[in-house]
């Protein structure tokens, strides 16, 4: 199943580059790193106009908050793992206050995993993305393994989906990715959206954020909060940008005034280092959770009416099933209280990527969350459908879980890690139990407590 992500420098400047991180030893080290991709130039993808420029200003914003940063310009698949390798090597060979990946260009999701797109790549069906592809989950392991006090990526993608001849379902969009410990994600757009290449030289994402990031005393998740603002507005709405988190202090591209310049690894000094510091002094500190963020629910194609679920408010899914032998697959059926119906969702290829979106009324704790899993008429019709084996359940607040389902068709209830109150859950198929003889993937009750 492929979904979009987004939209060869010289050989000797991609040495260069990526010679940054592994040849200046005898210089004293930053406490910032970033590496900065940015792919345009596709050769046998539609080629995208701004993402070599959003990358050279997300990396001139970058050098000004203090990071040492290394860019790639339309890099082949060689060039980026052997970036995420330095990267990572310096990752770990220094105690950074902060690490940042920043990619813009072509990407896909195959199967719930995403791949950022080498300029390079020729993809002729979906099974050859993950070896013509770069997957992000290597980046999230090379950062997770570091000695970073806070990991940032940022992922301006999602544009198109650049290989529809190679595709063999309709999905569009990110899969959601959980957020390792000590990690900050961002998309430019929602689970399951297209983000816009924008006009002007730069994305309408990296135009906002990094127009976010320049204003003093800012903390991390204000700086995204801003940025989703700037892009609502820039877009009539119709891209959502997106975060998922699991850092428990604050960072500053650029602290408060007054507030202390950070050290250097080791707590080392050097005029080089104090020279960055003075004028854009930064922190990481523990501190309360941050706020819960509200952006508008994922889209999605059909809704129950409001207040018609025991839990208040509505139940929205992405696609549904035509109607056939007399049943309907909306739903409604999933907050009925009869096991016996089930939504049934209508996309190609098994579901994967489709949605349950369930809106409350109003800001509201979420706690547990229970479901009867596939279609559970009877055993016979159960084991003909497809049946859900993982989701990945997400919060308005930006928090994220990913689950695992028995196949089995009685209640299944979840403890959800959510400490702020939401506005709406998103619940995406990210794995499947694959029919016998169909492959419609159902779910049949929903409760939320």
């Amino acid at each position: 199943m492929i979904a979009c992500l987004r939209s060869v420098a010289w050989i000797a400047a991609l040495l260069a580059a990526i010679g940054a991180f592994s040849g200046a030893k005898a210089q004293e080290p930053s406490g910032r790193l970033a590496l900065v991709i940015g792919n345009s130039a596709y050769r046998h993808a539609p080629p995208l106009a701004n993402p070599k420029s959003d990358a050279a200003l997300m990396a001139e914003t970058l050098k000004d908050a203090g990071f040492e940063v290394v860019t790639l310009i339309d890099a082949d698949q060689p060039a980026m793992k052997r970036a995420l390798l330095d990267f990572g090597r310096q990752l770990r060979a220094r105690r950074t206050e902060a690490g940042l990946f920043y990619y813009a260009g072509h990407g896909v999701q195959v199967k719930g995993e995403n791949y950022l797109i080498p300029v390079t790549a020729k993809i002729d069906d979906e099974d050859e993305v993950e070896l013509e592809g770069v997957n992000v989950n290597d980046f999230l392991s090379v950062m997770n393994s570091s000695q970073s006090a806070v990991n940032i990526v940022v992922l301006d993608a999602c544009r198109n989906n650049p290989f529809k001849s190679a595709s063999r379902s309709a999905s569009r969009g990110l899969a959601a990715v959980e957020a390792p410990t000590g990690t900050y994600i961002a998309y430019a757009t929602a689970p399951g959206q297209v983000a816009l290449d924008g006009e002007g030289g730069n994305s309408p994402y990296t135009r906002a954020l990094t127009a976010a990031m320049k204003e003093p005393g800012r903390p991390l998740e204000s700086v995204f909060k801003s940025a989703r603002s700037g892009v609502l507005a820039a877009t009539g709405r119709q891209q959502t940008p997106w975060e998922t988190s699991s850092i428990t202090g604050d960072f500053y591209f650029h602290a408060p005034a007054g507030a202390p310049a950070p050290s250097p690894a080791g707590g080392q000094t050097s005029a080089a280092t104090d020279a960055v510091s003075e004028p854009r002094t930064a922190r990481l500190e523990p501190s309360p959770a941050p706020a819960p963020q509200s952006p508008p629910p994922p889209r999605a194609g059909v809704c129950t009416r409001d207040g018609e679920a025991r839990f208040g408010g509505r139940v929205c899914v992405t696609s549904v099933l035509a109607s056939q032998f007399g049943n309907a697959y909306g739903p409604t059926n999933l907050i009925d209280g009869v096991p016996s119906t089930a939504w049934s969702e209508g996309a190609r290829w098994h579901g994967v990527g489709e949605m349950v979106v369930i809106v409350f009324p109003e800001p509201r704790p979420v706690s547990s969350l229970s479901l009867i899993n596939g279609y559970a008429k009877n055993d016979d019709i159960f084991f003909k459908n497809g049946r859900v084996r993982s989701m990945m359940i997400t919060s308005s607040a930006g928090e994220s879980a990913k689950v695992q389902l028995r196949d089995a068709r009685d209640w299944q209830p979840f403890n959800l890690p959510f400490r702020h109150p939401a506005t709406w859950i998103s619940l995406e198929i990210a794995n499947v139990y694959a029919g016998a003889k169909y492959q419609d993937t159902a779910i049949s009750e929903i409760d939320v407590k």
